[in-house]
């Protein structure tokens, strides 16, 4: 049956038997080639093919065959559009597309001549996660933007418009990448990036560094500020050994330079030094200030301060090497010091170097009840306890300093006593200094 929106099917059974009567609908939409002309011939053949007067001409359409097999339908590709310029593909049947192209047009064909429109699909790989699906009639040319250098294979598949069968035809494109997209740019971005990180990193590290090392030296500098008062307080308690502290701490300075320790190890054994006596505080005036020969028992108060300047330390966190100048420079290499009785390497170093100065100051300096010794005699008196009461490599580094003309006063003319000094107050009786 013709009609001028399509053909309609039926079995002559169906419609002789005047009952239900289920037909199949074909139309433009599904692959007749014309609109019937109204009081027109038509004429069907056995086979089924029926030949139409249309408007535009006679078509014939077979009815008996209405769908076709989607492998025998041919699909194609012919050409793609870039940015307005039409690619054709290479001999093996790649699209190759310029790295600045901005949009990209596919053009595809599905060629049918019988009453089907199939169901096509498209996807462009690589760009696509899902595919589209359209029927045969509705399939337009698929515009792409923004796509990047890399390969895509624009994929097509068939089903005939009940959904049946299937058939995949593929084709390649190609687009060339930008530098911008190449590895070794992806590399040098990288190294880029990651010496800038490393970079700002650095000033960042250095600022805070910075501010650490400003904030230490502050530290530091209110470290020196407080042991010199304390210094200055240790020796207004004793009045027999003013400045004595100070000394010490200065000459423990130059011993230690001599012996190569590095800067920061040079103020820390100075800030020591300065504090090595500050036991000396808890002791009583009248025994710390008696003028005379010490009783054994006023002695023994005296050598308290090395046990009391390391109560007095020993809890300063922030630099807890202070209690060990002030608990072990009495103590000697033979092990007759006080207050533990010590041996050679057992004795911490710095202690080691403040006893050669802490000996030297006790010798070379003036007191009331006493002139100080003379300078070669101190001299050969240190020489004489080294390995014994004084570590020996110290000694050396003394006795080098002194041929350097180092430690020696410069009003001094050649005076002072050539008697050992019998009891210095911090010594051992039995000790020649």
């Amino acid at each position: 049956m013709l009609s001028s929106n399509g053909i309609y099917v039926a079995p002559s059974e169906e419609l002789l038997a005047n009952g239900e009567i289920n037909t199949v609908y074909y139309s433009i939409a599904n692959g007749i080639p014309c609109i019937a002309t109204a009081n027109s011939y038509s004429d069907l053949t056995p086979e089924g093919d029926l030949y139409i007067a249309g408007s535009t001409g006679v078509c014939k359409v077979n009815i008996e065959k209405p769908f076709e097999d989607v492998n025998d339908l041919k699909v194609s590709v012919p050409f793609i559009d870039t940015d307005g310029t039409r690619v054709y593909p290479d001999s093996d049947g790649t699209f190759t597309v310029p790295h600045d192209v901005q949009k990209l047009t596919v053009y595809s064909y599905v060629y049918t001549y019988s009453l089907s429109n199939p169901q096509v699909s498209y996807q462009l790989r690589g760009f696509e996660q899902k595919s589209t699906t359209v029927s045969r009639s509705e399939l337009m040319p698929v515009d792409y933007t923004n796509l990047r250098g890399g390969v895509y294979d624009f994929v097509i598949q068939l089903r005939d418009s009940m959904g049946r069968g299937s058939k995949e035809v593929s084709v390649r494109i190609v687009k060339e990448k930008a530098f911008y997209e190449q590895i070794w740019f992806y590399a040098v971005s990288a190294l880029a990036v990651l010496l800038i990180a490393v970079m700002l990193i650095r000033i960042y590290i250095r600022k805070r560094m910075q501010k650490l090392e400003k904030k230490n030296r502050e530290t530091m500098t209110f470290v020196r500020e407080i042991t010199e008062s304390f210094a200055k307080v240790i020796d207004m308690k004793d009045a027999y050994t003013n400045g004595h502290s100070s000394r010490v701490a200065q000459y423990t300075t130059m011993l230690a330079k001599e012996l190569g320790y590095d800067d920061e190890t040079v103020e820390k054994y100075y800030r020591i030094a300065l504090l090595h006596d500050i036991g000396k505080i808890g002791v009583p005036p009248d025994v710390l200030n008696k003028p005379g020969k010490l009783t054994d028992e006023e002695f023994s108060v005296i050598q308290s301060h090395t046990s009391q300047g390391y109560g007095a330390l020993k809890n300063i966190s922030i630099m807890p090497e202070l209690a060990v100048g002030a608990q072990a420079h009495h103590e000697r290499p033979d092990g007759r010091g006080y207050p533990n009785h010590l041996k050679g390497d057992e004795i911490p170093r710095v202690a080691q170097i403040i006893a050669v100065a802490d000996c030297f100051d006790a010798m070379y300096s003036n007191r009331p009840y006493r002139s100080r010794m003379n300078f070669d005699k101190v001299v050969s008196i240190i020489r004489e306890v080294s390995g014994t009461q004084l570590a020996p490599d110290v000694v050396d580094a003394f006795m080098r300093l002194v041929e350097k003309g180092e430690f020696r006063d410069p009003d001094d003319l050649g005076g002072g006593s050539t008697e050992n000094i019998e009891n210095i107050r911090s010594a051992p009786k039995e000790s020649p200094v």
